[in-house]
């Protein structure tokens, strides 16, 4: 019974502690190659078959401190079964600002992970979504640092994988 009393404590006071914002863990980036390197990572998922049964909805989240400890977040509905996320760009624009914002800074690289792509829209994503992101940062920084041009590694998850791992 104290055992159980205990960790119900613990857990209570990290819920505590959470809401007060301090974060409950953090990266040690101990590589030198990435020790000093201002990093933003975000990840896009797109969620088809909503309610309504007519739309989908894309969804954006993103870290905007070095620590990956806080986050930026956006959501937008979709007419049904659309894989391209029409506004991109202006989820880009307010996810630098928001780091911006938080750091006086802009990162040196973005890391951006897009989930569920199909094999036959590989080339329609990299053809809209890695262009609307190179122009928005451009965009968002264009006041504070013209001519930023950070480091941007663009992942494609496949969404049909047959590999299982047991």
């Amino acid at each position: 019974m104290f055992k159980n009393a205990l960790a119900v404590c613990s857990n209570i006071l990290l819920q505590i502690n959470a809401e007060l914002g301090d974060p409950l863990w953090q990266i040690g980036r101990s590589l030198k190659e990435v020790r000093d390197k201002k990093i933003a990572i975000g990840g896009i998922a797109i969620y088809h078959k909503l309610i309504n049964r007519k739309d989908s909805c894309a969804a954006f989240v993103g870290t905007i401190d070095n620590e990956f400890t806080k986050y930026f977040s956006s959501a937008k509905l979709m007419p049904n079964n659309a894989q391209s996320i029409d506004a991109m760009q202006d989820i880009m624009i307010k996810w630098i600002r928001s780091y911006f914002k938080k750091n006086n800074t802009l990162p040196d690289t973005l890391i951006v992970y897009r989930d569920g792509v199909g094999e036959g829209q590989i080339i329609k994503i990299l053809d809209m979504e890695l262009p609307a992101l190179n122009k928005a940062v451009a965009t968002a920084a264009a006041k504070v640092r013209p001519g930023y041009n950070p480091e941007i590694i663009f992942l494609l998850a496949n969404k049909k994988v047959p590999q299982r791992m047991f």
